[in-house]
């Protein structure tokens, strides 16, 4: 806690101001003690610096109060800048992780994705027909895998940070049913997609919202029913 005296604040103004500034995020309290006449003339402005004020003569056992209430304040400052200090750190490790995962799934899934590929263009004729759906989902799927991870670099490498537009939530919903092709079409799944907005927010995590509650809206049903997925605004 910082104790002034009301003939020396405004001398010291500057000197407090950058003070309180090198202190933060953690506040620093300043206490300003003034004498009667002065406290008529108190500045419009004082609280920009100050945080309380007491008038002399100052009784010692609430200028003991003050300074308690004042560094209990001060003390949970501190922590709270501490915990942001750590989630700080929290978000590099996350987005170093999501890095290191995202290049080390790449080159296992080039190896499926190549094999299917090459399975799909040389063998499909001899497959048995039943087996042909299988290999078309699995083309789907390592593709929209693929999608998945370089989601996961670009959000690494953006530092968390969403990238705003006006999005056709139209176009993201149909980028989601594509993706989910294979599903839709193995649970005989209807989905009817009504008029939809243009909105501000981050294409690619709008794209994975659809896909997620489309993709749920598939999975957990009746298994005697036909899903009915509605989306709408």
């Amino acid at each position: 806690v910082v104790l002034v005296d009301a003939s020396a604040f405004a001398r010291l103004r500057g000197a407090l101001r950058r003070l309180r500034e090198r202190e933060r995020p953690a506040w620093l309290p300043v206490l300003l003690i003034v004498g009667q006449r002065q406290a008529q003339r108190l500045p419009a402005d004082l609280w920009e610096i100050a945080d309380e004020v007491l008038t002399a003569p100052v009784r010692r056992f609430e200028l003991t109060l003050r300074l308690r209430h004042l560094l209990a304040l001060r003390e949970r400052s501190i922590l709270l800048a501490q915990r942001i200090d750590e989630l700080g750190r929290s978000n590099v490790d996350l987005e170093q992780f999501a890095y290191v995962a995202a290049h080390e799934l790449s080159a296992p899934l080039a190896v499926v994705t190549g094999a299917v590929e090459t399975i799909a263009a040389r063998q499909r004729d001899r497959l048995e027909p039943r087996f042909r759906p299988l290999l078309d989902a699995a083309k789907a799927e390592s593709v929209r895998l693929q999608t998945l991870i370089n989601d996961l670099l670009s959000f690494s490498q953006a530092g968390n940070a969403a990238r705003r537009a006006d999005v056709p939530l139209a176009e993201v919903v149909d980028e989601a049913l594509t993706a989910l092709a294979p599903q839709i079409e193995a649970s005989a799944a209807v989905v009817t997609v009504g008029q939809l907005p243009t909105v501000p927010g981050d294409r690619r995590q709008l794209r994975i919202v659809f896909s997620n509650l489309i993709g749920n809206a598939i999975k957990y049903r009746s298994s005697d029913e036909r899903p009915q997925v509605r989306i709408s605004a």
